[in-house]
């Protein structure tokens, strides 16, 4: 029986068991994806040295990168590291040349591998040329064929030259047997640079992948804010739109939307209407493998605009609004009053006060047989019109009686 020997190392920062083992962990074609380095300052506890000095303060602290020890001090420090993303292929194809061309000027070339880089203000990315990168089985991946193009020079080779003791072989440690691209894994590379103005000069190189399930997160944004002015009759049409973000490769499948419990549609945008009072927007993000996350808003329609209301005394003979009248016309008397509101599409009316109107009365004036004095010589109709939420408006008009 062929027992395999495995080497598993506790990796503490992620409590993941990582493991090597002697059979195949990526296939030909795989893509060997990496997380890009993230920059830093490497004294974490001294900030205020770091923004002092931000040039030698600075390094990789997170994530893929490659470094060289041009300090000749046998150490790769964590600010000689240069941090390195994903290119166009994504990483690595096992088993396929991936080739690169940079530009003049830093940053303005083209990466296959990995996004152009800057070092020594010139532009630089990694290739393999030659010889692809292939996965041996036994826990090391062949790098002979590994190298960079920088500042125009087509490839300086960093596969291992023999003369330096240098074996072409990079380390991998995966957290599962055998490894995916899924896995959580590590890449370790050392060499010797092989040709260029950097002959003989340490290399390193450390791709990482760690693995975290995939997140979708939505938040809700309810335009007008939660309280909001009734603006129809009987409530007020609101709209909502969801913003959604997806991490660690999560891909959205659909967002759906509900009203206090009710399905109300689906897409980035919500048009409702809403009646008068308190009602509960939700909005809920799916993804394609599964994953989901909710977020609620409370919106409350309010009526808070008094209505409005006209009021007058009219001449019955012409129907037009009069303010005097002499007396002996007074019987051709009359009112309009009306109300209107924008929520509510039937307020009422009434006089306060005195004596009741509706809108049409026509108003009766007489004085006693016997020779009476009037003690007024106009009359005042103060009206006043309510919603169904309890807004009033009051108008008072009066009108002169002339002998």
């Amino acid at each position: 029986m062929n027992i395999k020997k495995v080497l598993c190392k506790q990796i503490a920062a992620l409590a993941l068991i990582f493991c090597s083992a002697n059979v195949m962990a990526f296939n030909m074609g795989d893509i060997v994806s990496f997380d890009p380095g993230e920059v830093g300052c490497i004294y974490p506890d001294n900030q205020e040295l770091c923004d002092m000095y931000p040039y030698w303060s600075q390094g990789v602290v997170k994530g893929s990168y490659y470094a060289m020890d041009t300090n000749g001090d046998g150490q790769f420090s964590i600010n000689e590291r240069i941090a390195i993303s994903p290119g166009p292929d994504g990483g690595v194809i096992i088993g396929q040349l991936q080739s690169a061309s940079s530009g003049s000027g830093c940053l303005n070339g083209t990466g296959s591998i990995d996004q152009p880089w800057c070092f020594f203000a010139s532009t630089g990315a990694h290739q393999t040329t030659g010889y692809p990168v292939v996965d041996n089985g036994d826990g090391t991946l062949d790098f002979r064929g590994w190298g960079v193009t920088w500042n125009g020079m087509p490839n300086i080779s960093l596969g291992g030259a023999d003369w330096a003791g240098d074996t072409g072989l990079a380390t991998l440690t995966c957290s599962s047997v055998p490894c995916t691209t899924s896995d959580v894994y590590a890449i370790d590379y050392t060499a010797t640079i092989g040709s260029g103005p950097f002959t003989g000069v340490r290399y390193q190189l450390h791709l990482e992948r760690e693995v975290t399930s995939p997140i979708i997160k939505v938040s809700l944004n309810v335009a007008g804010g939660n309280n909001q002015e009734c603006a129809s009759i009987g409530g007020h049409e609101v709209s909502s739109m969801a913003e959604v973000t997806l991490l660690n490769g999560a891909e959205l499948e659909s967002i759906n939307w509900s009203v206090d419990g009710v399905s109300a549609g689906s897409g980035e945008n919500l048009a409702y209407y809403l009646s008068l009072g308190t009602h509960t927007i939700s909005v809920t993000a799916f993804s394609t493998t599964g994953q989901q996350d909710t977020a609620n808003a409370t919106v409350n329609i309010v009526d808070t605009t008094s209505p409005s209301i006209t009021a007058d005394f009219i001449d019955n003979r012409t129907g037009v609004a009069i303010s005097s009248i002499d007396t002996k016309n007074t019987s051709f008397v009359g009112v309009n009053i009306s109300a209107s509101d924008i929520c509510d599409g039937s307020p009422s009316t009434d006089t306060i006060g005195g004596f009741s109107l509706v809108d049409g009365d026509t108003l009766k004036i007489q004085g006693n047989l016997n020779k009476v004095e009037l003690t007024t010589s106009s009359l005042v109709m103060k009206t006043q019109a309510s919603d169904a939420s309890g807004n009033n408006a009051v108008t008072t008009k009066t009108l002169t009686i002339m002998p």
